[in-house]
């Protein structure tokens, strides 16, 4: 009888745990703390687009955190999410731009972007998610318009790199910093840019897409030659191949 009462009070603290929300399954998260705050800080998430502060911020690989207006947010630790996003729920028809910043490392199984205006408005609004942190994640898919700036100094290991949108609003990855990855696409319903400044540095598996384009500054340096139409033209800093030592 002891060991069946004992029993019992672990089946019904783990549903109090669910019920409660205690990171049994996955929450989605709603920045709701302005212009800057704390990532760690609960007051600045809610459960719901625009509600009350949910007391806890995501921070499992189950959860998925949505950043849908202008900030700065500050890592007060490593995070690790399901899914980072830059979704579209209020359609806006401005341009915004969300920072993460701190010295640590933000994880996520996949990361995605998606312009400031719905794809069928008139508008050319775009959203940019700037990482001023490293960051570790096996996806990142930008859409139409929603851009991604890899800051100074900062390392960026991210497994496939693409674009997908309906529209002729083109999105630019924009490396300041590092970024690691397996293969990037330029090329999907609309071009992808990828633009390396004098600081950054790319290495990738494969770089291909016809419609992309690429402004090289830094350092790019790919397992497999590039795919013809998208070299860089500038001799003075071309995409270096393991395969072809550069091509222009």
């Amino acid at each position: 009888m002891r060991n069946f009462s004992a029993s019992l009070r672990c089946v019904l603290a783990a549903l109090l745990l669910i019920a409660a929300g205690g990171g049994v399954f996955g929450e989605t998260y709603y920045w709701i703390g302005g212009t800057s705050g704390n990532w760690t800080d609960g007051s600045n998430w809610s459960l719901t687009l625009g509600g009350t502060g949910a007391g806890a911020y995501p921070s499992t690989s189950d959860d998925t955190a949505c950043l849908a207006s202008a900030a700065t947010i500050s890592l007060g630790e490593d995070i690790a999410v399901s899914k980072l996003e830059i979704p579209n729920p209020n359609e806006e028809t401005s341009s915004f731009s969300v920072t993460i910043s701190g010295d640590h490392t933000l994880s996520a199984s996949a990361i995605e972007t998606v312009r400031a205006a719905a794809a069928d408005a008139a508008s050319d609004a775009t959203s940019t998610l700037v990482f001023d942190c490293d960051v570790s994640a096996a996806n990142l898919i930008m859409h139409t318009g929603g851009n991604v700036t890899i800051a100074s100094n900062r390392t960026a290991n991210i497994g496939t790199i693409e674009n997908q949108g309906t529209t002729t609003l083109p999105s630019t990855l924009t490396v300041d910093g590092t970024l690691e990855s397996t293969s990037i696409n330029l090329n999907s319903a609309s071009a992808l840019s990828l633009v390396v400044s004098s600081s950054g540095s790319v290495t990738t598996g494969t770089l291909t897409g016809a419609a992309g384009s690429v402004t090289n500054s830094g350092t790019i340096l790919t397992d497999t030659t590039p795919s013809h139409d998208i070299l860089s033209t500038d001799s003075t800093n071309p995409i270096y191949s393991d395969t072809s030592n550069y091509v222009y």
